[in-house]
């Protein structure tokens, strides 16, 4: 008998109130769900949120307000509150007393199960203005890619897309800097940046290139003139910053000012320190970067949306897309604002000409929302047997362009296409210090590509990915980190030895009386398979989860090899059927290293990453498991090790 005591007194602060996880440890690998003792004072209220896991509350005593999403109703003791996963829920005491309640939470995977939806990864479009480096890789292009490979994984229909951003006005800044065309600045980096996007080990279904695409580009026009049939934007004569030297109109690249919202130094329509957007006649000290740095204002005819029309629609939408909490309040605070006005076109002679508006072009993030619908018509023309009627976008995306993808691409494609969910991430730091083009300060994807396999990285970058905040990339770390990988390497060729040539291939069947320690392997294993199966999900994606959740697994899977009862062919068994499981559950991740550790394995239909490891399970191991991924990744960074 185990049992485990706490002070009901020691209670902590989170979420808005005071908690204590009555959780112990010895029961993490026996009982799948958490409990934790709630305390809510008078007049307090937890603060909104939601997770991926379902939840009850269970009121022993008080009286509140429970509300889940839209519906609100009073509890009091001895009521009992379901709370279904993804839902934004709040608990508000109203009576004199303390409320008192026990949440008890689960982990589900019910998102992975509809078959029916058909999945869209859509990362970031990158501007070929320069090189990617690992910021860039480690953001939404990992993100992506995994969200992607684990949605096909799990049984879905899945799509990963995406395309340079060639008319981003940085491209044309950057022609200025080397005095050359446009179209030659994309030629110069565009292949480069595919190319290092192919080297990462990213499965893309459709690579756009804007410029080189003439039915994109009408296809855009089309769309850009269907919002103003529709009344969505309109075309008035408003203020805007116009450079004194040169007289041309400012925005983008071409102003730096002071962010109206964070004060901080920032570029023209959006920070990217805050996240919040600006109409750069709006930054404050604001000066030019193509003259002599002084800025007149004027009134220029453009196309704009007001998105507080649209208020309604996005409250609505906030609420129910996928996307960390963390995100989920950085939208909530900016709907606790009046939303700004969004100008849809700009004066400029680099871009997509707009339709009826002289010396106008659409704005690059209006063109974006075309893109993607684009990008939607290009894959129901390549895959035409496919039903796309239950089609959801997953947007990967840097917390700098929060505003963009999360309030303006939503309003311009509503009532067209389906968002599901915003797979985003914070600034990934280089020694502690932002990677910058301009220093020199970065680990370029092209020349670290070059040295080392991929799938190392991605394991990596997917375990310290900047989801919830800003992490720091150290280089030494990476080393340290992929010498420790070669413990896995370490136990395969252990278990290759228990393998005798002359008994392969031989039957793996997990039907035999299961020891305590057998059986308490598999639950705690399984256990972990499953919830590494839910934050692969887009609904409840974190993949720096999964990272730490795979290593756990691996470390497992090899306390139980030196346990000493693998001592024959059945008790190897039941640890193979287990590595099976867990080398196909690293596929997302590290595809090439997965892909060649499971073709030692002979599968069939009835192998599936969601079924657990147990008595029914049977397979067959054909031949050794191939050896020295991690060891020439670790030879080869001893050459840049700092």
């Amino acid at each position: 008998m185990q049992v485990s005591s706490y002070d009901p007194k020691k209670l902590e602060e989170a979420y808005g109130i005071l908690c204590r996880s009555i959780h112990p440890d010895f029961l993490q690998n026996f009982v799948p769900f958490g409990l934790v003792l709630c305390k809510v004072l008078p007049g307090k209220t937890t603060a909104p949120h939601n997770h991926h896991e379902n939840e009850v509350f269970l009121i022993t005593s008080g009286q509140g307000k429970m509300q889940i999403g839209e519906e609100c109703r009073e509890v009091k003791n001895g009521d009992v509150v379901f709370i279904p996963a993804a839902n934004t829920h709040q608990l508000t005491n109203s009576g004199p007393d303390d409320l008192d309640f026990y949440s008890v939470y689960w982990t589900i995977t019910s998102d992975v199960t509809d078959d029916s939806v058909v999945e869209m990864m859509i990362p970031a479009p990158p501007t070929p203005n320069g090189a990617l480096h690992l910021g860039h890789l480690s953001g939404p292009y990992l993100a992506a890619d995994v969200a992607h490979r684990a949605s096909s994984l799990i049984g879905r229909q899945s799509f990963h897309v995406m395309g340079t951003d060639d008319y981003q006005s940085y491209v044309g800044a950057k022609a200025r800097d080397l005095k050359c065309a446009e179209k030659d600045v994309i030629q110069k980096f565009a292949p480069k940046i595919a190319q290092v996007i192919a080297s990462f080990g990213s499965d893309i279904s459709y690579f756009l290139k804007p410029t080189e695409n003439s039915e994109y580009k009408e296809f855009i026009i089309r769309f850009y003139q269907k919002l103003k049939d529709d009344k969505i934007i309109k075309v008035d004569k408003y203020k805007a910053p116009c450079c004194a030297t040169s007289n041309q109109i400012l925005y983008g690249s071409a102003i730096a000012g002071k962010c109206p919202k964070c004060k901080e130094e920032t570029g023209g329509n959006g920070c990217e320190n805050c996240g919040y957007y600006n109409d750069a006649w709006d930054l404050g000290e604001a000066k030019s970067t193509i003259g002599e740095g002084a800025i007149d204002y004027v009134e220029v005819e453009r196309s704009y949306i007001d998105l507080e029309e649209h208020r309604e629609f996005l409250e609505k939408f906030i609420e129910k897309i996928s996307m960390p909490a963390v995100m989920r309040h950085f939208y909530a605070d900016y709907l606790e604002t009046k939303l700004p006005r969004v100008s849809l076109s700009q004066p400029a002679s680099w871009g997509i000409a707009a339709p009826l508006e002289e010396g106008n072009v659409i704005y690059e993030w209006c063109e974006m929302a075309g893109a993607y619908l684009y990008l939607v018509e290009k894959m129901k023309e390549e895959h035409p047997n496919i039903d796309f009627s239950h089609l959801r976008l997953n947007l990967a995306f840097g917390f700098d362009n929060a505003f963009f993808y999360g309030l303006l691409i939503p309003v311009l494609l509503q009532n067209k296409v389906a968002i599901q969910s915003l797979l985003t991430n914070y600034f990934l730091h280089l020694d502690g210090e932002k990677f910058s083009t301009s220093r020199n300060h970065a680990i370029w994807g092209e020349d670290i590509l070059k040295e080392i396999h991929p799938d190392p990285l991605r394991l990596y970058l997917c375990s310290m990915r900047s989801e919830l905040h800003s992490t720091n990339f150290r280089m030494s770390h990476f080393c340290t980190f992929v010498e420790n990988l070669g413990e896995w390497e370490h136990l395969l060729e252990t278990i290759n030895n228990a393998m005798p040539v002359d008994k392969l291939p031989f039957d793996l069947n997990g039907d035999q009386k299961m020891s305590e320690v057998e059986e308490r392997f598999l639950y705690g294993f399984n256990r972990s398979c499953t919830e590494i199966i839910s934050f692969y999900g887009t609904k409840n994606f974190r993949i720096n989860k999964v990272a730490k959740l795979l290593l756990d697994i691996f470390e497992q899977i090899h306390e139980y090899y030196y346990t000493g009862i693998v001592a024959s062919d059945s008790d190897l068994s039941l640890l193979l059927l287990a590595l099976r499981r867990a080398v196909a559950l690293l596929q997302p991740i590290m595809p090439s290293y997965s892909r060649s550790l499971m073709k030692s394995f002979e599968l069939d239909e009835s192998f599936s990453v969601k079924t657990p490891v147990d008595s029914s399970s049977r397979g067959k191991i054909i031949e050794h498991f191939p050896l020295g991924l991690i060891q020439e990744t670790i030879d080869s960074l001893e050459k840049i090790r700092p």
